[in-house]
């Protein structure tokens, strides 16, 4: 494939109205708004031991950090359901899912290796970065070209 175009296929995959960035974003502004205000209902040890991962039609699913909490969690989910469906007013939700994740809830991942680009990559990025209109994107893009 051509640098070019591949630019353009991100570009036009950025522009499409499959690709609804800002539908993204408002629903994870509006699932962390939901997270904060269930963990100011719960009893104050669980603030920091999980976090709201998703919302579906009629599944709320909470990530944790061990089996230990997912257990205490489990325990509570009917005092969760009922806090989500009544003072939250998410009528919909009829099932909570415990999961436990890899990594500490609301803690970054880290890379723990250094992975370059090929020069390649980095003019794909490159060109990319170029068609795009977002000056916070595109920086980031060229940053992560310069890594060859």
């Amino acid at each position: 494939m051509h640098p070019d175009n591949a630019a353009k296929s991100l570009a036009s995959i950025l522009k499409s109205d499959k690709f609804d960035l800002k539908s993204l974003i408002k629903k994870a502004q509006t699932i962390h708004d939901i997270e904060q205000k269930l963990k100011n209902k719960l009893d104050n040890s669980f603030s920091d031991k999980f976090e709201l991962a998703n919302i579906t039609e009629d599944v709320a699913v909470l990530l944790t950090t061990s089996s230990a909490w997912a257990t205490r969690l489990r325990y509570h989910i009917p005092f969760i359901l009922n806090t989500l469906n009544t003072e939250l007013n998410l009528k919909r939700i009829k099932t909570v899912r415990i999961k436990i994740a890899k990594t500490e809830p609301n803690t970054p991942a880290t890379i723990t290796k250094s992975n370059k680009l090929s020069n390649q990559s980095a003019s794909v990025l490159s060109l990319a970065a170029e068609s795009i209109q977002d000056e916070a994107l595109k920086q980031s893009l060229l940053k992560i070209a310069q890594n060859t």
